[in-house]
């Protein structure tokens, strides 16, 4: 079964803009052609009114389909965050090997590696000054020999 989600404005505001912009019209007409002044500001009021409900109107629809496309976006990463690389069925969080095929799942980072520190001793070459492994016998800049 699908899920109808409504992600417009209110129908109401979006009837209620269109009646107060339409009679705002009729009603300035109306008042330009009597040559009646409060009946061409009320027009150009009621004209003003209908814009800002359907402006107001439109801002909250922009914003309903921003935060859908946000959810969305979150609930694709989420599905993905569990998918196996390798067949692409969906796992439990925390899984180490994809139930379907037994791909390792851990990624490399994730996993413990305990690296030995090296630590390599540099010297002073005598003949160019440059600074080279101890563990070299000739020096890979000059040749210099020690």
């Amino acid at each position: 079964m699908s899920q109808h989600i409504r992600v417009g404005g209110n129908p109401i505001a979006a009837v209620l803009a269109v009646l107060f912009v339409l009679g705002g019209i009729a009603i300035g007409l109306l008042g330009l052609l009597n040559l009646n002044l409060g009946m061409l500001v009320g027009g150009v009021f009621l004209f003003f009114i209908g814009f800002i409900i359907g402006e107001t109107n439109m801002q909250v629809a922009k914003a309903r389909v921003a935060q859908l496309s946000v959810d969305t976006q979150e609930a694709i990463r989420d599905k993905m965050r569990n998918a196996c690389p390798n067949c692409g069925s969906r796992n439990p969080q925390g899984s180490r090997f994809c139930n379907n095929c037994g791909y390792e799942l851990v990624k490399e980072t994730e996993k413990e590696v305990v690296k030995e520190k090296e630590v390599i001793v540099k010297v002073r070459c005598p003949y160019c000054h440059k600074l080279y492994d101890e563990t070299l016998d000739v020096c890979p800049h000059c040749g210099g020999t020690i």
